[in-house]
């Protein structure tokens, strides 16, 4: 499977590899940029690197989501931390 540029770039900034405000600038001017598709495509890879898909609230989750860098009270996270990931990504739609 190819991944398209959005796909790559998401890759390099969970992986540390692009700073993530350079890599959220470069996704946000590209020419081809889609907020309700770049929202899908982020819902999947979200949902897809939960390791126990039954327990949302393990400790690698939990971590993940305290390394977002985003301020902790800004309303993505504060769903993430209060609701389970399907929920508050449905809430965040």
């Amino acid at each position: 499977m190819d991944l398209n540029f959005r796909e790559k770039l998401i890759n390099q900034i969970a992986q540390d590899k692009i700073d993530f405000k350079i890599g959220l600038q470069l996704l946000l001017d590209d020419n081809g940029y889609d907020f309700h598709s770049l929202f899908i495509t982020l819902n999947n890879y979200i949902i897809n690197s939960i390791p126990n898909k039954t327990d949302y609230n393990t400790e690698t989750y939990q971590t993940a989501i305290n390394t977002i860098p985003l301020k902790p009270t800004y309303t993505p996270i504060v769903l993430l931390k209060t609701y389970p990931t399907k929920i508050a990504l449905q809430k965040l739609v």
